[in-house]
């Protein structure tokens, strides 16, 4: 009997491991009609490109239960050195948990038309993927097929044909996928073509961000068995130039989209009817730890956040993909997860959701695409993240996660101090970081050593006024990874120079800290550096600053001359505002800087640009005094300006 396993086993290995059949002729492209074609597509015509698509064919059939097979038959003209670079090799990277994929041929044709057959078995080779392993997560059967193309030159057209192979669908009898039609390289031809079988018909397929007229759909033509086979051509699409934070381009650009199911509340209940026999396998050391978690807790809130910062600080992200159903999706029975006191996403938030059930907390496991959104009306099975829902009386269905409140991202600073005779300035600042201020900064300074903090507030005191001094530091709470505490600070520091004396005025810097030291002043000094974008900018959070300054003005210094302006700009979801006063000797100045969404539009990029640079400008202003010997001048104030997009 064992070795008639055995023989079974081996059997079934070889089953699996047997590639599938060749592409269908009436599938690929024809050879001369891709020659004409490469042959007009030149550097002279496409400049900016380093290759062009000349012609791609994919090809897939899927089947009742979700699997399928696809081919590719894909050839592409090299143009430029980086080009032949950038396909000196072909990859393929597919998950053996749920299929495989395999080289079915690669040649060159050269300039003069010759067909060279590269033999790619000589330099094929099988990675493991460790893609995920910066998350510590690891899946040896995520793999990376791959061969070189050698003896690749400039002009000549690289052939490739591949296949892909889906054993088992993500989600049972559902199957959903999405094409490009549109590229970093000029696509000259790219032919889709779909065989549907009758007990699974398409239910979505639309052409979402078209690019002008440049894809066609064919009429659908009925196959054997029932079967349906439905085509879409691309021509002609031109290349697509990607921008720093803009969404990937399966979310930019033009695509096809195609889905066999009906509509998202599909794919809730199948991720919890595959969530659900984890989350009831509870232990009464879960039951225990409960109640000691939640035994001073008042209140559902209060109940709730003790259980996630158990889980969120003593369950320690790591795991290995070894489910057998679902595998990246199907979590691991909460008592394991629970007694090894690790997990990866969806094994956190499952025993998260257990321990909330646990506590009387209504609570389910949700699916969500961290990063890119997905479709609102085709819905798809693919997701990379899992966290936790807690349902309200007074709450509502989300189907996209809302936007952060940005005063829940606020960074808070509160000044106050003397200028002395020498113009330089004796400072107590308090720092209340909120939200993303308080992630971004309490990682930072968990990293450093109180020695290494110290020089570290007192450079961004330097960046406000060169020489500053930090003659003293508090940060709160002590224990740092107590993020039941919210993250303060306090400093004193002393800035040298603050005021720059001339003959017959004298310049006062105004010490604004948010100017060195906050999330929003980040994110637009890095992200909006391109003059214009195609692409909606895309940034990881709101933020906003909100920062007080009160300083007492030595009696020496003479009358106030000039004050910075009261500034409020405005464009979309940016905001900035900023007054200065000047009253029995004491100097008082508000400033205030957010972005209150996480996707700037297009135009509304264009108004933000616009406004940052008026920002730029109002913040170049300094409050000037009458010199010593020109202390009684007479006090001038601009009128408010109002700069609004």
């Amino acid at each position: 009997m064992r070795i008639l396993c055995c023989i079974l086993a081996a059997l079934a290995a070889l089953v699996r491991a047997a590639p599938p059949p060749e592409m269908p002729e009436a599938f690929r492209a024809d050879p001369a009609q891709v020659a004409a074609a490469a042959a007009c597509a030149t550097a002279a015509r496409f400049p900016d490109a380093d290759s062009v698509v000349v012609d791609d064919r994919l090809h897939t059939r899927y089947e009742a239960d979700g699997s399928d097979i696809a081919w590719d038959d894909e050839w592409i003209k090299v143009l430029t050195e980086k080009g032949r670079r950038a396909h000196a090799t072909v990859s393929l990277d597919y998950s053996a948990r749920y299929g495989d994929a395999g080289i079915l041929a690669v040649e060159i044709v050269g300039t003069n038309g010759v067909v060279r057959p590269v033999d790619f078995a000589r330099t094929l080779k099988t990675a493991t993927d460790n893609a995920s392993l910066d998350s510590n997560i690891v899946d040896p059967l995520d793999r990376t097929l791959s061969c070189a193309v050698p003896g690749l030159a400039v002009g000549e057209v690289r052939h490739v044909r591949v296949w892909r192979r889906t054993r088992k669908a993500r989600m049972r009898g559902a199957w959903a996928d999405t094409t490009l039609l549109e590229q970093t390289a000029p696509i000259l031809s790219t032919v889709v073509t779909v065989d549907a079988p009758a007990g699974l018909p398409l239910v979505h397929a639309a052409v979402r961000r078209p690019c002008a007229d440049t894809v066609a759909r064919a009429p659908d033509r009925p196959l054997a068995d029932g079967r349906r086979l439905l085509a879409w051509t691309a021509r002609d699409v031109p290349q697509a130039f990607t921008e720093p934070n803009m969404p990937p381009l399966s979310r930019a650009v033009q695509t096809l989209r195609l889905s066999t199911i009906p509509g998202w509340p599909a794919v809730s209940r199948w991720y919890w009817n595959l969530c659900a026999p984890h989350l009831a396998r509870t232990t009464p050391a879960m039951t225990n730890a409960v109640r000691t978690l939640t035994q001073s807790c008042r209140t559902e809130d209060e109940r709730i956040r003790a259980l996630f910062r158990f889980v969120s600080q003593e369950v320690r992200y790591m795991g290995l993909t070894l489910e057998d159903d679902a595998p990246g999706y199907e979590p691991h029975d909460v008592a394991l997860t629970f007694e090894n006191r690790y997990g990866v996403c969806r094994d956190k938030a499952a025993l998260l959701v257990a321990l909330l059930r646990l506590a009387g907390v209504e609570a389910y496991p949700v699916l969500i695409h961290a990063g890119a959104k997905m479709d609102p009306e085709i819905p798809s099975p693919y997701f990379n993240h899992a966290v936790v829902a807690v349902a309200r009386p007074e709450g509502e269905r989300l189907l996209t996660s809302p936007v952060p409140s940005v005063r829940a991202n606020t960074l808070r600073v509160d000044s106050s101090g003397t200028l002395d005779a020498d113009g330089g300035i004796l400072l107590t600042t308090s720092f209340a970081f909120d939200g993303i201020n308080d992630t971004v900064l309490r990682h930072t300074l968990l990293r450093k050593t109180p020695a290494a903090r110290r020089r570290w507030f007192e450079g961004i005191w330097r960046r406000v006024v060169a020489g500053a001094d930090l003659l003293s530091l508090e940060v709160r709470p002590q224990d740092l990874c107590d993020t039941e505490a919210p993250l303060a600070a306090t400093t004193c520091t002393y800035l040298p120079g603050a005021l720059l004396r001339g003959r017959t005025r004298d310049a006062l810097t105004l010490p604004f800290a948010t100017a060195a030291l906050s999330v929003v002043e980040g994110l637009l000094d890095e992200n909006t550096a391109l003059e214009t974008r195609r692409f909606p900018l895309v940034l990881p959070c709101t933020a906003g600053t909100e920062e007080t300054l009160r300083l007492t003005l030595d009696a020496s210094l003479g009358a106030a001359q000039t004050l910075p302006a009261p500034a409020d700009v405005r464009a979309g979801a940016f905001a900035y505002a900023r007054t200065v006063s000047c009253t029995n000797g004491v100097l008082s100045a508000r400033r205030t800087m957010q972005v209150a969404d996480v996707e700037i539009s297009v135009a509304a990029y264009d108004a933000l640009r616009a406004a940052r640079k008026d920002v730029e400008t109002a913040e170049r202003e300094a409050a000037l005094f009458a010199a010593r010997d020109d202390a009684g001048a007479h006090l001038r104030v601009r009128e408010k300006t109002t700069v609004t997009h």
